[in-house]
């Protein structure tokens, strides 16, 4: 998709240019406004800092104001332009509170950019487009995003070695951990408290069902489910994005989304000494983990994938779900 933004705002730099009165304030600011809009979307779709102000840029270049610059710092974005002499500059500011990875709006943004591009499209057009993208339900519900991630967990105990039951064991907790943090999320619960709440669940609950199913019938490995969790929670982070943003030349927002990383890191991880702590004293510890004797060969504790994992490989396609991804008439995911 960046691949796509970027030939986008490529093919941009041959169009000619829209005519557009620079005296006119309000209609500068029409223009400003929509590009920074755009710019917003994207960032707060998981889009880097520098697509962000590629398309932003390209926007407000196909209306007629091909010197504007865009300055994104971590979830603040600018958008300013330097008119003629005699004439105050102008200039917006925005600030992203939500962000998280939607790559339907990411595809229609990027569709609604290539009409802006191709001339096809008036501002205020544009910004009826822009206002549907943004009031346009997820092409999936709630329940199948959260059903993907806990296929997604499923598969991650199935690839660390434990058993199919196992797996949809993990699959509760992740329904459980994913519908406290909606619900906190709608009081306004910072996102710290939340990645702590979903770490104490992950490790509860592997710890109750280790107790009350591993002499069943179900082989249960806490460290498998806590580790599915992990993931889950994890999942949504922008680490990978925050390298981007060094590498493009974007230190304070990589180093912002860095911290904002650590942190959030930091919450599961706090979530899960509490849950260890409390079940500790219950006398619920989970069992210490033991090597293999000199005995065993080494061929034979060297895990190797179950039988039953080949069938699992597919099942971590299943975040598209989660991503917010809509499929193609092909069936491929974009």
């Amino acid at each position: 998709m960046s691949a796509s933004l970027r030939w986008t705002s490529r093919r941009n730099r041959r169009c000619p240019l829209a005519p557009v009165n620079l005296d006119d304030d309000g209609a500068v600011t029409d223009v400003l406004n929509l590009a920074l809009e755009i710019g917003s979307i994207l960032l707060s779709s998981g889009e880097g800092a520098a697509d962000t102000v590629a398309q932003a840029e390209s926007v407000a270049a196909a209306f007629g104001l091909p010197n504007a610059t865009v300055e994104v710092t971590f979830t603040s974005l600018t958008i300013g332009v330097n008119r003629r002499r005699g004439r105050p500059p102008l200039s917006v500011i925005r600030v992203v509170n939500y962000r998280t990875v939607d790559m339907t709006r990411v595809t229609r943004v990027a569709r609604l950019i290539d009409l802006i591009v191709r001339r096809q499209l008036t501002v205020e057009q544009a910004a009826d487009e822009v206002e549907k993208i943004v009031e346009s339900p997820h092409p999936h519900s709630f329940r199948v995003a959260v059903l993907g991630w806990a296929m997604l967990g499923c598969a991650v105990v199935v690839q660390l070695g434990g058993t199919p039951l196992a797996g949809l064991v993990s699959m509760v907790s992740t329904f459980a951990l994913m519908y406290a943090n909606r619900y906190l999320d709608g009081k306004r619960l910072p996102t710290f408290f939340q990645q702590v709440v979903g770490g104490f669940i992950a490790t509860a609950w592997a710890l109750i069902a280790f107790v009350l199913l591993a002499d069943v019938f179900i082989e249960i490995r806490p460290s498998q489910l806590v580790a599915a969790g992990i993931i889950v929670l994890l999942a949504g982070l922008t680490l990978v994005g925050s390298i981007e943003d060094a590498i493009t030349g974007f230190p304070v927002t990589s180093a912002g989304r860095g911290v904002e990383t650590m942190i959030l890191t930091g919450g599961v991880l706090g979530g899960i000494t509490i849950a260890l702590a409390l079940f500790g004293r219950l006398g619920l510890s989970p069992p210490r983990s033991t090597r293999p004797s000199t005995e065993t060969p080494p061929s034979t504790w060297r895990s190797s994938p179950p039988p039953w994992a080949p069938p699992a490989l597919p099942w971590p396609a299943t975040p598209p779900c989660g991503r917010h991804c809509s499929p193609r008439p092909s069936g491929r995911w974009v």
